[in-house]
């Protein structure tokens, strides 16, 4: 008979270390399903939309207002962005009918929400940061949600890495011109 008390003694501890560890491993698989969704699904959460508004939407021009606000125009998810020990989802919107030359870079979570809107002022722009000999055009970079040091500066990262990646697409949709 003592053994059942043990018995039950150790169903509570498991019980008690189950219940400690199932909201923690439900916040990270929330994290990794946010992660993959584009603004506008996260938008649909009370808590991201709240942020959304008063921090980002209440700076924005109205001109840019109707692109933005329900972030419809979203190019897709690019995961998760620490920054001083806190995660942010890293987005992109663009406007739907100019894309190339007017974006929006963002850094949400459910407490601040911080973006870089660039702004180029020339067509057909190709980033200088892969090609010494290419130059970079003209752009005005805006900033929302009054982001800190660090987050500019992984905004900043976060625009240099899409810019990037457009320069090596383009030069491998480029014809070789040594075998011309």
């Amino acid at each position: 008979m003592p053994a059942m008390p043990r018995l039950a003694r150790i169903a509570a501890a498991l019980a008690l270390m189950l219940a400690v560890a199932a909201p923690a491993a439900a916040k990270s698989v929330e994290i990794e399903w946010i992660a993959d969704r584009h603004l506008s699904e996260l938008l649909k959460k009370p808590a991201y939309q709240q942020v959304w508004r008063s921090q980002i939407l209440s700076e924005i021009p109205a001109e840019d207002q109707a692109w933005i606000q329900d972030a419809l125009s979203s190019s897709g998810p690019h995961g998760e962005v620490r920054i001083n020990g806190k995660r942010y989802l890293a987005s992109t919107l663009c406007h739907p009918h100019n894309c190339d030359d007017n974006k929006l870079y963002i850094l949400i979570n459910e407490q601040r929400a911080v973006a870089a809107h660039a702004q180029f002022h020339e067509p057909h722009r190709m980033p200088a940061h892969s090609e010494p000999y290419q130059r970079t055009e003209a752009f005005t970079l805006r900033h929302y949600g009054r982001p800190d040091k660090a987050e500019k500066e992984a905004l900043k990262e976060l625009i240099f890495q899409e810019w990037k990646a457009e320069a090596e697409e383009n030069a491998r949709q480029k014809p070789d011109s040594k075998n011309e």
